[in-house]
């Protein structure tokens, strides 16, 4: 920019909710160096929608200081932005006031820099040790961090990955606008966790939790099911045979840890009885085509019948 003028051009629309909704916008400006911004004009909407080609902003800009826009698009329930940067005007080359300070492309703004208004290329790649990647290439570059891509590579070794209270690793799908996700997290706690999430907000989801010796001194809730629907928490043993506390009845299982206390606890009889004379009151027998025969105290009488 080598005037005192910018013009901008925008572009933006909101939904109506039934003609209900409202719109604005704003296009606001500031140094660079400053953190308080200006209102430089609005634009009116039509249609819930605005826009704007080459429109002159009426305040004059210096042409040696570096200058920060922004557009507001608001509607009844919330606002969005955009930024853009408006530089000096260009010159060849420019030295600070004090002679410690240069720019190439642009007026110079700080002291003791080395500014540039135009793309930096270099002859030769800018080394790791001076702060740049050493290559031309985005594999070599990675190569030169010891970086992996975020698609398409393979990492050896452990992935360490640090975080307060619940570090954790999110798989999210992307397709037909999913919000759920599996994500795998430690907990400061001492347990360790798989869980599928219904929604991005992670109120709705199921996870299996492995909880440490520290976390559960017992087997018994070593490792449970988590159920949390919309923030609430429930927490389900999962039964396995690692347990001090059998199964109980209710939950399938005979809440004994012995034959005998087994039978005692679902009421059952021991098969030996039957063939040593003590019969019980009621037998309840069922046979491979599931015919129930009951054996009461009765006494069961045979009689021949003649050839014919």
């Amino acid at each position: 920019m080598d005037g005192t003028k910018v013009r901008v051009s925008l572009a933006g629309s909101v939904s109506s909710v039934g003609s209900k909704n409202t719109v604005s916008c704003a296009v606001y400006y500031k140094l660079s160096t400053a953190t308080a911004w200006t209102q430089a004009t609005t634009v009116s909407a039509s249609n819930h929608a605005v826009s704007a080609t080459n429109l002159l902003l009426s305040p004059t800009f210096d042409a040696l200081k570096s200058y920060d826009l922004k557009v507001r698009l608001s509607d009844y329930f919330y606002n969005v932005e955009q930024s853009v940067s408006v530089g000096t005007k260009q010159v060849l080359m420019d030295f600070y006031k004090d002679g410690n300070g240069i720019a190439f492309g642009k007026v110079v703004e700080s002291a003791e820099t080395v500014e540039f208004g135009w793309p930096l290329v270099l002859s030769e790649p800018l080394g790791v040790e001076q702060g740049g990647t050493g290559a031309t290439t985005a594999p070599n570059a990675c190569g030169n961090l010891g970086a992996v891509k975020k698609s398409g590579d393979t990492m050896t070794g452990n992935l360490s990955i640090s975080g307060y209270l619940y570090p954790s690793l999110y798989l999210l799908p992307t397709y037909n606008s999913t919000t759920n996700r599996t994500v795998f997290e430690g907990s400061y706690a001492g347990a360790s966790s798989f869980s599928s999430w219904q929604d991005s907000s992670g109120n709705n989801r199921r996870m299996l939790e492995v909880r440490n010796a520290a976390y559960e001194a017992g087997r018994d809730n070593a490792l449970v099911l988590r159920d949390v629907v919309d923030g609430s928490y429930y927490s389900y043993r999962v039964f396995h045979a690692g347990m001090a506390t059998p199964v109980p009845i209710a939950n399938g299982g005979t809440s004994a840890s012995s034959a005998a206390n087994a039978r005692a606890n679902i009421g059952a009889n021991n098969a030996s009885n039957l063939t040593t004379g003590t019969v019980p009151a009621a037998v309840c027998i069922t046979d491979s085509f599931q015919r129930q025969i009951v054996a009461t105290d009765i006494t069961m009488k045979f009689q021949k019948l003649p050839f014919q």
